[in-house]
């Protein structure tokens, strides 16, 4: 009983189903001191003949056989008939030459396992008691193996395609010998609008070409390299020994072809590379967080190919403590609204303002919003920081409101927000916990945003406009917009773009564009605002267009509240 006892501790610590099934065989050869040797297969119970069952471990004179077919190794007819018999009755079976033993998965995998040993002598009475006593400590050795090969697959396999996934990746580069992680590169490759392509063609279809692209990518390079799935339409790389790729020699990857469903696919990949050799300090982790920043980066730039760098890890860095101050400067409302105001162009008369955040970093400067702004929304800021804004806006209306000022305030406002289901409801709240009418404030969305957002914006922006809020597109011009698009939406102000102006004197092109865009919306019977007025001529220009609202540093920039106050005050006076 001791040897069985010692036999049983040694089989526990085994996990991986090969290491278990050859100590199974290494045991049963200790304790009836068996020379010969035998197999292991794993068999699956409708397979007749056993024409798939697979030797996954052998000893002795049976040590070569592993990974070939059992019917490939078995030629003695008496054996055949024992595994038989065996897997029929669900039970062992000993002879006095060969004994099989059988163990049954099918409450966790549908498969079981065969051992067949070969034997020097036969069994005596006590060494069968024996035997079937070892069985039980060998069956429940195998439920346990298989449960953690389960578990194995969960953590490592994407269970919709059946690929490997991050945690496999993070793994096999934690697995690597320094060495090998010098002549390792690792491609973050982004599907553009898979989500799309999903909804038109449906979820079955993507997954044959998510599959398919797999495939491709194993054939983009000298050796065949290691492919994961980091999310639905991102794939991880890892290419060795290939050390001078970039955006050229991956062409085939970024931009390519491939057929699914009897049908050629295009794709265009954006693909961001990190080059192992050049961080050699970096853990498996950093190595995969950096490639999926260095591909976000690349995403929000617009280009197909970024490889990550010092200068580029300088750079994310920067970002990053810039967000972490973002994020603490708006969790504490520390961004101030600043009012820059609206005027009349033929009269100089004041018809409103808009709100635009301002932030002063810890070191007194001011930080641009064309670099806070895109922060707060790709960071999921924006929420709070147009809320702030709105809030803001609403006292200042009250505070103007007490000398004698009643103009309303725009306020901008990020499409994907607006089409937010609680958004509608959050505004009303704002509004009557400050006691500021609906026709004092005005939405500012850009025209790019509206275009994203344009399957459902529009009646987000009806429900606002009956509560006489009015919408005003900023930046128009900027964005690509159709006339027949523009026509159904439920806005009242175009806003052109600074751009247009400081540029109508120099091209005649802008000057065209100018007087269409004035032109469109006079006609549409919307309001037009032009913003970036600085001087007499622009103005004047602007007004022969047709154009008779503006805003710009011909009569002021943006200020704090108190000094609006003291602005409007003094030019009441």
């Amino acid at each position: 009983m001791r040897s069985l006892l010692s036999a049983s501790q040694r089989l526990t610590s085994k996990s991986a189903l090969s290491d278990y099934s050859y100590a199974v065989l290494d045991e049963i050869s200790r304790i009836f001191k068996t020379k010969s040797g035998g197999v292991v297969c794993a068999f699956y119970a409708d397979d007749v003949g056993f024409s798939k069952a697979l030797i996954i471990a052998g000893s002795g004179d049976f040590a070569s056989c592993v990974n070939r077919r059992l019917v490939s190794v078995i030629e003695n007819s008496a054996l055949t008939s024992a595994m038989t018999l065996a897997i029929e009755q669900q039970n062992h079976v000993l002879l006095d030459e060969f004994f099989v033993l059988y163990f049954s998965n099918n409450e966790l995998e549908g498969e079981g396992y065969l051992v067949v040993m070969t034997l020097d002598h036969a069994l005596t009475t006590d060494g069968a008691s024996m035997l079937h006593v070892l069985c039980e400590h060998i069956r429940s050795g195998y439920r346990n193996v298989t449960l953690y090969g389960k578990l194995t697959e969960l953590a490592y396999i994407d269970p919709v395609l059946g690929v490997h996934n991050k945690n496999w990746l993070v793994r096999d580069i934690r697995n690597m010998s320094h060495d090998e992680q010098r002549k390792t590169l690792l491609l973050m490759c982004y599907v553009e609008d898979l989500a799309y392509t999903e909804s038109v063609l449906g979820t079955k279809y993507c997954d044959q070409l998510t599959l398919s692209l797999l495939d491709h990518l194993n054939t983009c390079f000298q050796k065949t390299p290691n492919v994961a799935l980091l999310e639905r339409d991102t794939f991880m790389v890892l290419i060795r020994d290939e050390p001078g790729h970039n955006e050229q020699t991956l062409e085939r990857v970024i931009h390519t072809s491939i057929d699914v469903e009897s049908a050629t696919q295009s794709l265009d990949l954006t693909v961001s590379l990190v080059n192992f050799s050049d961080f050699p300090s970096y853990s498996a982790e950093q190595l995969v967080n950096v490639g999926k920043s260095t591909l976000e980066r690349a995403k929000y730039d617009g280009v197909s190919f970024l490889a990550f760098s010092d200068t580029l890890a300088s750079d994310m860095f920067g970002r990053y403590e810039l967000l972490k101050d973002l994020r603490h400067a708006i969790l504490n409302a520390e961004i101030v609204a600043y009012f820059q105001p609206k005027m009349n162009l033929k009269n100089t008369t004041l018809i409103g303002f808009e709100a635009l955040a301002r932030w002063v970093y810890k070191d007194g400067t001011f930080v641009s919003p064309d670099q806070f702004i895109p922060l707060a929304e790709s960071s999921g800021l924006i929420d709070k920081l147009d809320q702030q804004m709105l809030r803001q806006s609403c006292q200042a209306i009250n505070a103007l409101k007490k000398i004698g000022i009643q103009v309303p305030i725009s306020v901008n406002v990020a499409g994907n927000e607006i089409v937010r289901p609680d958004y509608f409801d959050r505004f009303k709240a704002v509004l009557a916990q400050e006691g500021v009418p609906y026709d004092m404030i005005e939405l500012e969305i850009t025209e790019s945003q509206f275009i994203e957002e344009k399957s459902s914006i529009n009646k987000h922006l009806s429900l606002l406009k009956t509560l006489g809020v009015r919408i005003n597109i900023d930046d128009f011009g900027t964005g690509y917009s159709s006339l027949a698009y523009l026509s159904t939406l439920s806005v009242s102000t175009l806003k052109i773009d600074h751009s247009f102006v400081w540029r109508m004197d120099e091209s005649e092109q802008d000057w065209k564009i100018l007087q269409m865009i004035i032109g469109l919306g006079n006609s549409l019977g919307l309001s037009v605002i032009s913003e970036g007025v600085e001087t007499e001529r622009q103005k004047a220009q602007l007004l022969a267009l047709g154009c008779e609202s503006g805003q710009g540093y011909l009569f002021s920039g943006a200020m704090t509240l108190q000094d609006t106050i003291n602005w409007v005050q003094s030019d009441i006076q």
